[in-house]
């Protein structure tokens, strides 16, 4: 939390000395992971990830940066479910968050990859930026890990513990987080309210049972698309040439891992 207040400083008051003291940089490796330091999509005109990308430079000048993407077609679906499951946009669906985008209010661009890569590459140096896939991750995560782990110079561990990890949102669950978000929604309040801690956990573990109960009855198939074919076309069509670019950077064939192309 310390690394975090003194990295996302206003520009007026940030210092590269501050941030060094929060984390306490010794001779170890240090591995800092936080999605913000990409920017954040719902905050649209703070400057993006371009802003803590020069900071990142001043502090830690000779470091690599390891940027994890996921295509378009899912991250803006994951991103609107994950507002949705927190309260954020009341009974707000997918289709309505991408409206939403289209007046300003969620930031598009931000999910132009290839941007921000050869950004960071100006600043590092193109051998000192990596990219990883979240595709690749929910194919193989001890694989995916030991790919992540050797970039920052430790071992795989010995062990592993998965845990249990979140699965797709089914339209089981897609429905009830709407129904849930609903009456917490209106003119007075347009944004909904945020979740507290106990009722984040219900509504969770709500949409979890759901999900289980679809995988028994995938009326629909298993993996199913919240998006309108209208809007699916909108994003294919938004980012396949910013992923033709990303393509070329990372030599990857992102075809196969279904990005807009």
């Amino acid at each position: 939390m310390a690394f975090y207040r003194a990295i996302f400083q206003p520009e007026i008051d940030f210092d590269p000395h501050e941030v060094e003291t929060a984390i306490g940089i010794g001779d170890l490796p240090l591995v800092l992971s936080l999605e913000a330091l990409v920017g954040n999509p719902r905050v649209v005109g703070w400057g993006g990830g371009a802003v803590i990308a020069r900071r990142l430079k001043t502090v830690f000048p000779d470091a690599h940066i390891c940027l994890v993407v996921r295509n378009q077609l899912d991250a803006i679906e994951s991103i609107a479910i994950e507002f949705l499951t927190g309260g954020g946009v009341g009974g707000m669906g997918v289709n309505q968050f991408i409206k939403m985008a289209k007046h300003q209010y969620f930031d598009l661009s931000y999910f132009c990859y290839s941007k921000l890569v050869e950004f960071y590459g100006e600043l590092f140096g193109k051998d000192r930026v990596h990219v990883l896939f979240q595709e690749k991750l929910s194919a193989n995560p001890e694989e995916f890990v030991a790919e992540f782990l050797r970039l920052a110079g430790a071992r795989p561990p010995e062990k592993w513990d998965r845990g249990r990890a979140r699965e797709r949102s089914s339209p089981f669950a897609y429905a009830f987080l709407r129904i849930v978000n609903s009456p917490r929604h209106g003119p007075l309040n347009p944004m909904g309210m945020v979740y507290g801690e106990k009722l984040t956990k219900s509504v969770n573990l709500g949409a979890y049972a759901l999900n289980r109960l679809y995988g028994l009855i995938p009326i629909f198939g298993k993996k199913v698309s919240l998006m309108s074919s209208k809007n699916r076309d909108f994003v294919w069509e938004y980012y396949k040439e910013s992923n033709r670019d990303l393509a070329i950077i990372t030599n990857t064939d992102l075809k196969a891992l279904n990005y807009p192309l």
